[in-house]
């Protein structure tokens, strides 16, 4: 056996005899979380960047002229109010009267008595420019570019461009991550963060902005894909799980933090630039501070680099790892201990082609429930998040609580699933979802708080189910398709993230609808993981055998899972 070989068998090995709780491991970790944090407050910021603002038509300067003239009184909102049409005792703010009508059918009686008499037949027009209330927001791109009534469209677009950077990164960023290494393109998502939040801060028209904070949510999921992998990789197989649920927490994390930042800064520039900028002073200590990943310097034959690294990593952690180096003489049988985990050769690996997924019967089963549970999940999670503000109430403490309640959904799960089973936590947790978010549709609009306990109820379940379904599908894979089947599952979860924000562009017809169709999607999404295997408790597949062995015995589980066992003799 060469060295390389040696050292990849060894590797979970060496990791473990390191540590994780060493000096380097946790600097590593440490920075590139409140990294990822930053990443996923830029990802959020959308929502308060193209919060929506109250408005009203601005008045012409001959109509105001004219009246003030005419019947000696100072222009005020009073009156402002009066050129307009009302509906259900609320001014409309997107139609007008004419200035002509205004001037031959109305008296001074009119503009003094503050009374807006609906049953006058006056012609109206569509505004062309309005005055925003800045109670709330200083400024964000719906009053920079007027961005509503006709136009209103345009705040769901730039959401969905963003959604389609996060599908494009996800992409380019888990192939670049591969091919440049780790570390290379974590830097460059820090950087292009930097650029086109900055750039797009300084946008001049809507379609400057929103091309170009599109790259944002481009950099942002750069950020979490080559994250996520390092840590992975750089930690051993015992921590895993935690190291990963607590990067994925980052998520959680900055929209807690963004929901204080947009509080405290209510101009969407200085916002935009004040989640972004921090990244400049991170990227010097992310670049000096860490190292790539040993793992994929192996995967690359690059072993002396990846050697030094390991040296480096265990001389901070105060360790000594030189024996791991040493070359076992030929009697020597077991190169790993018993409890490590076997490198399975690259030709193993790729024996199947992709498409088995879709000739084999069960495993097109599997897969197809798997890319519709990942596409609503993602779909609703960003729905629901990019959205939160949309809520009657405070948008600051709204977006704060849909953040917080992430922490209790990932932990729950997390823990419901080892102790119950990944099939009935998903189907639950779905469930739980999809029933909240269609009573919302039960409530009126002045019970707020209802609607916004059962939005948040909604939330709390697709987190989870967010947290538990990219275990569960790992489960059920075999070895050769479990890499592209995670794959395919993440694509479609990519377009369920720009899915999201098509569906809530229907509370333009009715504020209920996106709610109807976020339930519904998400019930059938529990209904058909009734139908897979359950997987705890059971080794990897690593065969298609070995998955359809699994699919044969779904039926017994479910009723173990599910039944009673006073009624399972009934069933």
């Amino acid at each position: 056996m060469n060295e390389k070989d040696v050292l990849e068998a060894r590797l979970e090995a060496i990791l473990s005899h390191i540590g994780w709780l060493g000096k380097f491991t946790l600097r590593s970790n440490i920075i590139m979380f409140i990294i990822c944090v930053f990443g996923a407050m830029n990802i959020g910021s959308t929502v308060f960047l193209a919060a929506k603002m109250d408005h009203t038509c601005i008045p012409s300067e001959d109509l105001t002229s004219n009246i003030t003239e005419k019947c000696g009184v100072n222009w005020t909102d009073l009156q402002t109010s009066l050129i307009s049409p009302t509906k259900d005792n609320k001014t409309l703010s997107c139609e007008m009267y004419t200035l002509s009508s205004l001037l031959e059918n109305t008296s001074c009686t009119y503009w003094t008595s503050g009374v807006n008499d609906t049953n006058r037949s006056l012609t109206t027009e569509t505004c062309t420019s309005w005055e925003y209330d800045q109670s709330m927001y200083e400024s964000t791109i719906v009053s920079d570019f007027n961005l509503v009534c006709g136009n209103a469209w345009k705040t769901s677009m730039s959401q969905f461009l963003l959604m389609v950077g996060v599908f494009l990164g996800a992409m380019i960023c888990g192939i670049g991550s591969d091919r440049f290494g780790r570390k290379t393109f974590f830097a460059i998502s820090i950087v292009v963060i930097i650029v086109s939040a900055g750039v797009s801060s300084l946008s001049v028209n809507y379609w400057m902005y929103a091309l170009v904070h599109m790259f944002v949510g481009f950099g942002g999921i750069g950020l979490c894909v080559s994250g996520y992998v390092y840590v992975m990789e750089i930690t051993s197989d015992k921590h895993r799980v935690f190291v990963g649920q607590t990067l994925q927490m980052t998520f959680s994390l900055g929209f807690v933090l963004l929901s204080l930042c947009g509080y405290l800064q209510r101009n969407w520039v200085y916002l935009n630039l004040a989640v972004s900028l921090p990244l400049i002073v991170l990227l010097p200590f992310y670049l000096w501070f860490s190292k790539e990943s040993p793992r994929w310097l192996l995967s690359k034959n690059q072993t002396i680099r990846a050697k030094r690294i390991l040296q480096i990593m265990a001389k901070a952690n105060g360790k000594e790892i030189d024996e791991y180096f040493e070359k076992p003489n030929v009697h020597e049988t077991p190169l790993v201990k018993p409890d490590e985990p076997i490198i399975i050769d690259s030709s193993q690996k790729n024996s199947l082609s992709t498409l088995e997924m879709f000739r084999n019967p069960t495993l097109r089963k599997i897969s197809l429930i798997l890319f519709y549970n990942w596409f609503v999940v993602t779909c609703i999670y960003y729905g629901l998040t990019l959205n939160a503000t949309a809520l009657i109430g405070n948008p600051y403490l709204n977006f704060f609580l849909s953040g917080f309640i992430e922490f209790p959904a990932y932990l729950g799960s997390s823990w419901v699933i080892h102790i119950w089973g990944r099939r009935p936590t998903i189907f639950t947790c779905n469930m739980i979802s999809g029933i909240s978010l269609l009573c919302m549709n039960l409530l009126p609009d002045d019970l707020s708080i209802l609607r916004t306990v059962l939005f948040l109820i909604g939330k709390f379940g697709s987190s989870a189910t967010f947290g538990c379904v990219y275990l569960y599908s790992s489960e059920l894979y075999p070895t050769p398709l479990r890499g592209n089947g995670v794959g395919i599952c993440s694509s479609c979860a990519r377009l369920g993230g720009m899915a999201s924000q098509l569906i809530f562009m229907l509370s333009q017809i009715n504020n209920n609808l996106p709610y109807i169709v976020f339930g519904g999607i998400s019930a059938l999404a529990g209904m058909l993981v009734i139908i897979l295997p359950e997987t705890k408790g059971s080794k990897l597949p690593e065969t298609i055998e070995d998955t359809e062995k699994l699919y044969k015995h779904r039926n017994v589980t479910l009723v173990k899972q599910f039944v009673p066992r006073p009624l399972r003799k009934c069933v």
